[in-house]
């Protein structure tokens, strides 16, 4: 392991203290200034793990790296994002002049694309405890996931709502979105249930570390990476009409 790694690596480890935006300044100079292989990918790959839209711009210059894998390795973590910003670099890419690369951002332009038509779902906010200090953090999250879902050519209903009754019942969900904040991390999680019987089918986490996370940055990433998982291991697209 080079030592320039192995500092990065040790970097990474005391990541809960450091801010979004800190991360990503820090990240995109070491990328710049990055020679090894190895350690440049480490560096996308961490780049795209950070939910702001402030990694979209390195990780579009890293596009243009010489090295075929770390292109690769860029359009991945930009696959991972759901910010508009991204999808002009990932065009561009589609037209790399290596085959590895330009497949792989076709790929991920075409699930830029995908859409949930067919499928109805009922969005609520799930109370957490007093003590877990969400403030309106849960309600902004659950009005960002419904916007997404509509956005997404979902059905998104009222319990008792009629229009809601002529989607599959094997198409029918209920989302349960729960936020809880402490001085060092933001956290989200989601319960995917049947619809209307309230079956549990999964539950999805994710969460922001930092003593100043940006929470108006934060939460709509944040529900991003909740939609997507749910999304892959519910099979969702793979059932959607016209997907």
């Amino acid at each position: 392991m080079s030592m320039r790694l192995g500092l990065l690596l040790g970097c990474l480890g005391a990541w809960s203290a450091w801010g979004s935006d800190a991360r990503v300044a820090y990240l995109s100079k070491q990328l710049a200034g990055a020679e090894d292989l190895r350690l440049k990918m480490q560096l996308v790959v961490a780049l795209g793990a950070i939910p702001t839209e402030t990694v979209v711009p390195p990780l579009c210059r890293a596009l243009k790296d010489k090295e075929p894998l770390v292109r690769q390795a860029a359009i991945k973590s930009l696959a991972r994002l759901h910010y508009f910003s991204r999808l002009p670099c990932l065009e561009s890419a589609a037209a790399d002049a290596n085959k590895a690369v330009s497949n792989e951002a076709v790929r991920a332009l075409q699930l830029a694309s995908r859409r949930l038509s067919g499928y109805g779902f009922v969005v609520a906010e799930m109370q957490p405890p007093p003590s877990q200090n969400p403030g309106d953090n849960g309600s902004v999250a659950t009005q960002i996931l419904a916007s997404k879902l509509s956005g997404m050519g979902a059905h998104v209903a009222k319990e008792r709502e009629r229009v809601f009754r002529q989607i599959p019942m094997e198409r029918r969900y209920k989302l349960q979105v729960k936020a809880s904040q402490s001085e060092e991390a933001l956290r989200l999680e989601m319960l995917v249930m049947t619809f209307p019987g309230q079956s549990l089918k999964a539950n999805f986490s994710v969460q922001a570390r930092g003593k100043s996370v940006a929470v108006s940055k934060a939460l709509e990433q944040m529900v991003n990476r909740l939609l997507e998982e749910a999304a892959e291991e519910m099979k969702w697209f793979d059932g959607a009409e016209g997907g």
